[in-house]
């Protein structure tokens, strides 16, 4: 009896099913010119609008065909189900209510919002080239979400933020808030650098001092030179104290000493000697 009793109530519920899915249209009204009919303005998802007024509601909306979707609304026609692509595989099959849903295969990802193609998904710090994933070029980055290499900021968003982490070809430059530390520390290069760059300055100086000197030198050698002994310069004296004698003179020491002295006074240092 029970079970003669639940066949019965589902049954009517079948019927019941049956009978609200054949009325195609959700929503409609009174015609507006007093006629005895009704104008539907919204039909059941899965139905399409094929008569816009008439006596009876569910004749005015059908059921879309096979291969066919319509969401629920006062449309005359069905639209067509998605057909996957190359490297796509349906996730969702379609149905009269809803669209078919594809999704990229492993390795791929979808090239546009709508998903209607894909292509190979690159891994960080690469980006796709005419079908290939090649690195990034320089000052450029890619995360994995990116389709394209973008570059690098080339500033922190915030005044009072530096450079924490340089940039890769895997992320951005990122910036973080600047310290009393880094602060320091920038004062600290600034003086090292600073002191390298005027030590620098001043060897440059005097190696153009030297190589300007030693010419100079090797052109007036007699003021850089080394003094001359004064065995070196004996000769010299001799010549200038003692100079030849003219052929037939009888120019002598111990006749003229006083001659010579006044000539000659070099020969004082000489006899003393």
């Amino acid at each position: 009896m029970q079970l003669t009793c639940a066949l019965v109530l589902l049954a009517a519920a079948g019927m019941l099913a049956d009978s609200y899915d054949e009325r195609g249209c959700a929503t409609w009204d009174l015609h507006r010119d007093g006629k005895d009919e009704v104008c539907c303005s919204v039909c059941h998802p899965g139905k399409f609008l094929v008569q816009k007024c008439g006596k009876d509601p569910k004749e005015l909306c059908k059921p879309c065909k096979s291969g066919t979707f319509a969401v629920g609304s006062g449309t005359d026609a069905c639209r067509e189900c998605t057909k996957c692509t190359e490297f796509q595989r349906e996730e969702t099959p379609c149905t009269s209510t809803h669209d078919r849903v594809c999704v990229c295969m492993n390795g791929y990802r979808c090239s546009d919002p709508q998903c209607s193609i894909c292509e190979l998904h690159c891994s960080q710090g690469q980006e796709l080239v005419g079908g290939s994933c090649l690195p990034c070029p320089p000052g450029s980055f890619q995360n994995g979400t990116q389709r394209k290499c973008v570059p690098w900021r080339k500033e922190c968003p915030h005044p009072d933020q530096y450079v924490v982490i340089k940039g890769s070809a895997a992320h951005d430059v990122i910036c973080g808030p600047v310290s009393q530390a880094h602060y320091g520390w920038m004062i600290a290069t600034l003086f090292i650098s600073t002191t390298l760059i005027i030590l620098a300055m001043v060897a440059c100086v005097l190696h153009s001092y030297m190589r300007m000197k030693k010419p100079y030198e090797q052109q007036f050698p007699e003021k850089h030179g080394p003094d001359v002994s004064r065995a070196e310069r004996g000769p010299v004296q001799e010549n200038c104290c003692f100079p030849q004698q003219e052929q037939g003179s009888d120019l002598s020491l111990d006749s003229q000493d006083s001659e010579k002295l006044a000539r000659y006074p070099c020969l004082l240092g000489a006899e003393s000697v």
